[in-house]
């Protein structure tokens, strides 16, 4: 099978144990967390988690404000544990991203990587009035009641699915194209391309567009306000790592303060928009980011991701 489109209505319930636990909820200007603690150590966390994002939902006139999902699992002593789903809250479907296991605070197991539906309209306004999120939360009302998050899979097809180890991407991983062409294998245990049919197109497996979303999403998290109000080029040469990265910001022309925030930014997000191509990881790459006022509207495009030097296997068989 080259894709898979899911086509389930999937109700995750995850169970926290025996012990007394409180509920905490926080409240920032873009996103919230509710998650479980210890009642009697309120440092630890132990049970369900949930980071979402309050955005408006146009289908329900009564209770316009609902819950956005980005990440949801659960912790064991304040370590990520059993199953967990991301979901991108940057599209207006609020489709899933991944889907995996932690074991011990690592990503272990299988793991699965998603491209959300494709929009038919670019307008985000005009999509959230058109269809219904495929994400809905269901807040307990006692502190012993769980936290319930449907979600809705349909159009979702596979990026690219693999294995963890301690973290680390460990075996062969299937890569596919937004067409659900396979594009590429790669045996990360021995660094070695088995397959390869790239295009000429650098974003096919979905990296550029993934890094956009998430840093837009880190600068929501971090400032509302604009930061920047005039045309500004930023460049960055950015080692990859599968738990971390190391930044060197090598060019910067226009706001001086858009490269600062930038540079923060880059440092404290997710690095969800590597798994998208294996020619991200563990490597040099070159990230150009052009940002144009147009009267006070700005919009940062991305223009491209370039890696730098990797040594990789051929396969010769």
């Amino acid at each position: 099978m080259k894709y898979l489109i899911l086509g389930i209505f999937i109700i995750l319930e995850l169970n926290a144990n025996c012990q007394e636990l409180k509920r905490i909820t926080k409240a920032y200007k873009a996103f919230g967390e509710i998650y479980y603690v210890l009642k009697d150590n309120k440092d630890v966390k132990q049970g369900q988690y949930l980071k979402y994002y309050k955005s408006i939902d146009l289908h329900n006139t009564i209770d316009l404000y609902n819950k956005t999902v980005e990440s949801f699992g659960s912790y064991e002593s304040n370590k990520k544990s059993g199953v967990w789903i991301f979901c991108n809250v940057s599209h207006p479907l609020n489709p899933l991203i991944s889907l995996g296991e932690y074991k011990n605070d690592k990503k272990s197991g299988q793991w699965i990587y998603f491209y959300g539906p494709e929009l038919k309209d670019s307008s985000y306004i005009t999509s959230l009035i058109k269809n219904k999120k495929y994400t809905k939360v269901v807040l307990p009302t006692k502190n012993t009641e769980e936290i319930q998050v449907s979600l809705d899979t349909t159009g979702t097809k596979v990026a690219s699915t693999g294995s963890y180890s301690l973290g680390t991407k460990i075996g062969i991983w299937n890569y596919y194209s937004r067409s659900g062409e396979l594009v590429c294998k790669f045996d990360f245990s021995n660094n070695r391309l088995l397959y390869s049919n790239r295009s000429s197109i650098s974003d096919q497996l979905g990296g550029i567009k993934r890094l956009g979303e998430l840093l837009f999403q880190s600068a929501r998290e971090q400032k509302t306000d604009p930061f920047f109000y005039k045309d500004s080029k930023v460049s960055f040469e950015v080692s990859t790592h599968h738990d971390s990265l190391s930044i060197l910001r090598i060019n910067s022309v226009g706001s001086k303060s858009f490269a600062k925030l930038l540079d923060e930014i880059i440092h404290t997000m997710s690095l969800d928009w590597i798994n998208y191509d294996p020619l991200l990881e563990d490597n040099r790459i070159r990230i150009y980011i052009n940002y144009v006022i147009d009267g006070n509207i700005g919009k940062a495009n991305i223009d491209s991701i370039v890696p730098l030097i990797k040594q990789i296997k051929l396969n010769t068989y």
